[in-house]
């Protein structure tokens, strides 16, 4: 007993956790909120997300973890500080920016004829905006229902991108909740709005809960509208953070809402035209194969009569488990299909094999086996087979010669794989260890995104080695195209082309009679002052119905970090709600 206490301890220790960890708590202050107006305010980091609303000048939230955290305050028509950063120690004790946030009334835009809105890079995921109140919200009908319009941009991104409305009839949403559900939705290829006509995508009312949900979400499609249910627990890890992972750079991040936003995308699988174009054009590979007998040649050598469609279900669980891997790696060159075999028939060459990634013949067949074990290990089994062709048409000899040489594989005529080691641990599965490098190095990977710290325990030499030399260190590969690759050499925060925009201040001057002035003003990052400024930004601002202008805006008094820019428009022109297209244009 006293022997495997003291192991328990050992394992604590390794892997980082306290057990007398104390969690804290976090107070702070509001100074300036009018009587009857609401604030809320937002604590959260990639792993932790909560908030509170409060009417009153103090704030508390209770039992936080220990981490580093972004506190910020949400209220409508006020001038804001940026979010604040504190940090809860081992013992509860809380160090970091005095949590003492002051805010100001603007003026009402139906009072003034003015109207303001600001945003800024801050310390939270989706940075600080504060927008003059408009008197009079502008309310949206879902199916006869009329949904009161929110000040939050990402929301009216998502109205005029998705037909998305959200919805505050059960939790709120806030501006981080609403930028991390944009940001995931961008992500996944579907029908956007054509910003030339009016809105014709089929509109859904989305519900925020804090109750758990299977799955994160439930969606209830319908003729006209679609209502759907999402937990806040999907959206923490939700928007990708470049964060210090032992000691290296590099992106950590969750795909939990993106999972849940594909089940709603693809009606959970069922809708292939949906599941083919995300596959097409974020994979780079398909389903639709147009001739079994020409794609299985140099393989099987069968016809269509001996394959059959995936199922919902796993349509969507290899969409998740592709979307899981580095960017740089969503599409891999010569993987131009996915294959399923018919129920209870065997691969004939490899009767037990759950799956076979034909490397040379550009497509990965899938057994029902495959999907018929747990779903951890169809999850891992997917990776497994994606990394063959990693292994085949992406790393360089160089790389998996030291591959090779760390797991001390050595070629051998005698074994039946040609291949032996000369290590009998390190391997972190039986067949791993049995078969090649190749089959080392899909097993390694595929457990280094599901199960990390199985590879670790395992072989740290190779946890690294993967780490560092693949996913996220000063050698990671990326493939922006087909055609194109090259290296990141881990440049930032070094350096950004050409300059991203850390502020945005928009005023239009004019009351509803008269014509409108709108100014633009962009203020871009500056780390490398010989790398970054920009000559011009333009933008194309479309009308509810499709009409536009352009808008340019220019350095001011020679100053290339910035910009800004000026277009009247006419009384005449369409009221309601004006909106840039997702992208402005730099040169």
């Amino acid at each position: 007993m006293i022997l495997r206490y003291f192991l328990l301890l050992i394992m604590f220790c390794a892997s980082g956790v306290s057990t007398f960890a104390q969690n804290g708590n976090v107070s702070g202050s509001i100074t300036g909120i009018v009587s009857g107006d609401t604030a809320q305010i937002t604590l959260g980091n990639d792993q932790y997300l909560v908030r509170l609303s409060t009417t009153s000048n103090g704030f508390q939230f209770r039992n936080v973890p220990i981490g580093k955290y972004f506190v910020k305050v949400d209220i409508s028509g006020y001038s804001i500080n940026p979010a604040k950063e504190v940090t809860i120690g081992a013992n509860g004790a809380v160090s970091g920016d005095e949590l003492n946030f002051t805010i100001s009334k603007l003026p009402s835009v139906d009072n003034s004829g003015r109207f303001t809105f600001a945003w800024q890079e801050d310390k939270s995921r989706s940075g600080q905006q504060q927008t003059a109140y408009v008197n009079k919200r502008p309310e949206i009908t879902f199916l006869n229902e009329k949904i009161q319009g929110t000040d939050i941009a990402a929301a009216e991104k998502l109205l005029f991108s998705y037909n998305i409305i959200v919805s505050n009839e059960r939790q709120s949403w806030n501006q981080e909740y609403v930028y991390r559900l944009l940001e995931t939705m961008k992500t996944i290829p579907q029908n956007v709005r054509n910003p030339y006509n009016e809105q014709s995508l089929k509109p859904s009312k989305w519900v925020l809960t804090n109750q758990f949900l299977p799955d994160d979400i439930t969606i209830e499609y319908g003729q006209s509208g679609n209502r759907v249910i999402i937990s806040e627990a999907a959206f923490v890890y939700a928007t990708p953070q470049v964060v210090m992972i032992d000691g290296l750079r590099g992106n950590f991040y969750s795909q939990r809402l993106h999972h849940a936003l594909v089940q709603y995308v693809t009606q959970n699988g069922r809708d292939s035209n949906a599941v083919e174009r995300i596959l097409q054009e974020r994979y780079g590979c398909s389903v639709r194969i147009p001739n079994y007998s020409q794609l299985t040649r140099n393989t099987t050598k069968e016809d269509a009569g001996r394959f059959q469609r995936f199922k919902p279900s796993e349509l969507v669980n290899i969409i998740n488990m592709f979307e899981e891997m580095p960017s740089g790696f969503h599409v891999i060159r010569d993987l131009r299909y996915l294959a399923r075999r018919l129920d209870g028939q065997p691969n004939p060459k490899y009767l037990s094999a759950a799956a076979v990634a034909w490397t040379s013949e550009g497509y990965i067949e899938f057994m029902e086996t495959a999907f018929t074990s747990p779903i951890e290990h169809t999850q891992r089994l997917v990776l497994h087979e994606k990394a063959h062709f990693m292994w085949a048409h992406l790393f360089s000899d160089s790389l998996k010669a030291e591959w090779i040489r760390l797991g001390g594989w050595y070629p051998n005529p005698n074994d039946a794989n040609g291949w032996s080691t000369t290590k009998q641990t390190e391997f972190v599965s039986a067949y791993a260890h049995a078969v090649n490098p190749d089959e080392d190095m899909a097993e390694s990977i595929a457990y280094f995104v599901l199960q990390p710290d199985k590879l670790r325990s395992r072989s740290l030499p190779k946890f690294e080695f993967i780490r560092d030399r693949i996913m996220q260190g000063s050698r990671y590969i990326s493939r922006i195209r087909p055609d194109l690759t090259f290296e990141v050499l881990n440049l930032f925060p070094d350096y950004n082309y050409p300059g991203k925009i850390k502020k945005v201040d928009i005023t239009v001057e004019g009351k509803p009679d008269e014509d409108k002035k709108i100014t633009v003003e962009l203020r871009l990052e500056i780390v490398k002052r010989s790398f970054e400024g920009a000559t011009r930004a333009t933008a194309r601002v479309f009308s509810e119905i499709g009409t536009y202008f352009d808008l340019h805006c220019l350095p001011v008094r020679g100053n290339d970090t910035l910009l800004r820019g000026t277009y009247t428009l006419s009384k005449a022109a369409k009221n309601g709600l004006w909106r840039t297209r997702p992208n402005c244009h730099f040169r």
